[in-house]
């Protein structure tokens, strides 16, 4: 199934080296270099990934714009360059999927093949919604956090469901545990790393996987955790 990526950056330069560099027989483009033109194709036409540069003028009320795409369709948006630590946190809290820190045309391609990929784990039957995963038997829905597994429903807690919806969303990247932390939580109420262990013990657990599992949430020891296995 093919895919489409909508461009905004006022660079018509970078636009065409981040076309050229992703560019294939199932991916098609449409781009813009403001507020102004952006908005009014938003909702014109189906797309499966925003890519928005920083620098775009009106870029600030384009963000909410993004976001309801995101909520009402299951868009993935990209952001890039977001240089600040703390801000791309707050951007990844807010509901974007990637910061990209460059403006470097190769790592912002990069980036949007990396999240085209996530596409390819939902399934595209018309009784599926967007930003539900199935993936070898295991169902995520968001909007009610059930859990299923091979059909039997899975009870987790909102913290573990937030930890399995995130790996499995980004299907072969790994997470180290401050990583996990730092786009979920990044607040002093919560216990950090070690916490986030405990929480993959239990998720695991509670779908009856063994520690050595690699269908499902695989450990790569001194990274962190991945989902599936590229």
């Amino acid at each position: 199934m093919g895919k489409h990526v909508f461009l905004i950056d006022n660079e018509i330069s970078r636009i065409a080296q981040i076309e050229c560099l992703i560019a294939g027989t199932q991916i098609t483009f449409s781009t813009a270099h403001n507020e102004r033109t952006a908005s009014p194709m938003l909702y014109s036409e189906e797309i499966d990934l925003v890519a928005m540069s920083g620098s775009v003028s009106g870029s600030a009320p384009l963000l909410n714009k993004l976001l309801d795409l995101k909520n009402a369709k299951g868009t993935l948006l990209l952001l890039y360059p977001i240089l600040n630590r703390e801000a791309r946190t707050e951007f990844y809290r807010r509901g974007f999927d990637m910061c990209v820190a460059s403006e470097d045309p190769a790592e912002c391609a990069a980036a949007i093949s990396v999240m085209l990929q996530r596409l390819d784990i939902r399934m595209v039957s018309p009784g599926v919604r967007k930003g539900e995963i199935v993936y070898k038997g295991l169902f995520l829905d968001p909007s009610s956090q059930e859990v299923k597994l091979f059909g039997s429903p899975i009870e987790l807690t909102t913290q573990e469901f937030r930890i399995l919806y995130l790996l499995a969303s980004n299907r072969g990247n790994i997470f180290s545990r401050d990583h996990i932390y730092e786009v979920l939580w990044k607040d002093s109420a919560y216990c950090g790393g070690e916490s986030i262990s405990n929480h993959i013990c239990s998720i695991r657990k509670k779908l009856g996987l063994p520690p050595s599992d690699k269908e499902y949430i695989r450990t790569i020891h001194g990274s962190g955790y991945v989902f599936g296995f590229k």
